[in-house]
C-alpha cells in the first residue's frame, strides 16, 4: 500500500495499472445442447469483452461501441478468417486427441487462452499462450526459453512438433514481446477516446451497529483506485481490510475498505475513509448518521437461472431477474431481449446502459449453456435435466 506524507505541499499521484489483451478459443465436441455452438472465441481487454465470434454466427462482431469504427476495417477481416481457420482446426484435432485419451464418447472441450498483459508505469510486459483439455493443462509455451512444454504424456508428439517449427516460434516470439502489446496500448487508446472518466461514488456502510464499517466505492472509471482510512488526520493501517477490485455491469468498478474498530472507538475519535481516483479525491467523515445500515440499504440483486434437459414448451433455458428491495425491475430470457417491469425503468430502458446490459447476459447465457455441458460431464450425466444457478 503507498503511503503518502504531506508537509502542505500539493502532490500529483500517478497511478500504476496492469493492462491486459486475452484471446480464449473454447471448442467443443461431443452431444451438446441446441443453440451452444461447436467453436467460440472472445478477446477480452482488462476482463472486459470486446469481440465475439462463434461457429453459428459465423462472423466476428464488436463488443464495445467504441470498438465498431475499428471492426470496419481490413484487419478485422483478417481477424475472422483467422477464428474461422482456428475453427476448423479445432474441429479436426478434437477427436484425435480423444483417441491419445483412450475416448470413444462424452463431451470434450479443448481451450486456448493467449494474449499479454502490460503495466504502463514500468513498462514491463509478459506474453502467455496457454492449451487445456477437459479443464486440465495440455500444453503452455515457456516464454523464456520459447518452447513448448506438456504437464500429460498425451501430449509430448503434439510437442515435439510444434518445437521443430522454429520459424513458427520466432513469429511467436515476436508477436509475444512486441505486437501483442503494441495491439493492447492501441485498444487502451482507443478505449479512452470512447469512455468518459468517472468518479466514484462513496458510501459507508454497515450491516448492524456490532459490525465493521465498510467504505464502499463504485461506479469509477478507469480502475485505478486508492481507498485509505485516517484515524484523528493520522494514517491508519491497522485493523483494516482491502477488498478486491470488481467490475460492474456497465464497464465501471467496484471497490470497499473495511474498518475493524469497534463502535466506541469511532465515536470517539475521528476516523475518515479517502478515497482517491484520478477524478479527485473523496473523504467520508465516519459519522453514525452517515452510514448506510442494513435497515437502510437496498437490497438490488439479480438471479440467473439455467436450465439444461427437456423442458415444457415456451419454458426458457435460460432467465435472468433483477429486482430492487424484492420488487422486480426488469427479466431476460433466452427466447425474449430484456425488458423493464416497472414504468420508471422505461425511460432508463431506452438509454445505451440498457443495451449494455441486454448484451451482457447474452453472454451470461452463452457461458451458462457451455459451463453446464461441462459439468454434467464431469458429474458423469448424459440426460436429465440439470439446474445452474448463479445469485
Amino acid at each position: 500500500m503507498m503511503k503518502f506524507i504531506i508537509f502542505f505541499v500539493y502532490v500529483t499521484l500517478v497511478y500504476s495499472e496492469l493492462h491486459s489483451l486475452i484471446t480464449t478459443y473454447t471448442g467443443i465436441h461431443g452431444q451438446t445442447v441446441a443453440g451452444i455452438p461447436e467453436f467460440s472465441a472472445v478477446t477480452t481487454l482488462d476482463g472486459r469483452q470486446i469481440d465475439y465470434y462463434d461457429s453459428e454466427i459465423k462472423k466476428l462482431i464488436p463488443r464495445q461501441v467504441w470498438m465498431k469504427e475499428f471492426a470496419s476495417g481490413d484487419t478485422w477481416k483478417e481477424d475472422t478468417k483467422i477464428r474461422e481457420r482456428v475453427q476448423q482446426i479445432y474441429k479436426n484435432n478434437i477427436p484425435r486427441l480423444m483417441e491419445r485419451f483412450n475416448q470413444t464418447h462424452g463431451v470434450h472441450v479443448y481451450q486456448r487462452m493467449y494474449g499479454c498483459d502490460w503495466d504502463d508505469e514500468t513498462g514491463e510486459s509478459r506474453g502467455f499462450d496457454q492449451h487445456g483439455y477437459d479443464g486440465q493443462d495440455f500444453i503452455f509455451l515457456d516464454m523464456k526459453e520459447f518452447r513448448y512444454i506438456t504437464p500429460v504424456l498425451q501430449g509430448i508428439i503434439t510437442v515435439q512438433k510444434w518445437n521443430k517449427d522454429r520459424e513458427q516460434l520466432e513469429l511467436l516470439k515476436q508477436y509475444y514481446e512486441y505486437e501483442c502489446v503494441e495491439w493492447l496500448k492501441y485498444f487502451l487508446t482507443l478505449r479512452k477516446a470512447g469512455l468518459e472518466r468517472r468518479a466514484p461514488v462513496v458510501s459507508l456502510l454497515q450491516r448492524s451497529s456490532s459490525s465493521p464499517v465498510e467504505c464502499h466505492a463504485t461506479g469509477f472509471y478507469p480502475s485505478a483506485v486508492t481507498i485509505t482510512w485516517l484515524k484523528n488526520g493520522e494514517d491508519h493501517d491497522e485493523d483494516v481490510d482491502l477488498g478486491e477490485l470488481l467490475p460492474n455491469e456497465d464497464g465501471t468498478f467496484q471497490k470497499t475498505s473495511i474498518l475493524n474498530v469497534p463502535q466506541d472507538d469511532w465515536k470517539k475519535h475521528q476516523y475518515v475513509c479517502v478515497v482517491e481516483h484520478e477524478t479527485g479525491t473523496i473523504r467520508k467523515i465516519l459519522r453514525e448518521n452517515e452510514i448506510k445500515s442494513n435497515d437502510k440499504r437496498h437490497i438490488f440483486p439479480t438471479l440467473y437461472t439455467e436450465i439444461n434437459g427437456q423442458t415444457a414448451a415456451g419454458f426458457p433455458d435460460i432467465s435472468a431477474v433483477t429486482t430492487l428491495d424484492g420488487q422486480q425491475i426488469d427479466y431476460y430470457d433466452s427466447e425474449m431481449k430484456l425488458i423493464p417491469k416497472q414504468d420508471w425503468m422505461k425511460e432508463f430502458a431506452s438509454e445505451d446502459r440498457f443495451k449494455e446490459y441486454t448484451e451482457f447476459r447474452e453472454r451470461v447465457q452463452q457461458t451458462n449453456k457451455i459451463n453446464i455441458t461441462v459439468l454434467m460431464e464431469q458429474f458423469n450425466q448424459s440426460h436429465g435435466e440439470l439446474q445452474y444457478f448463479i445469485p
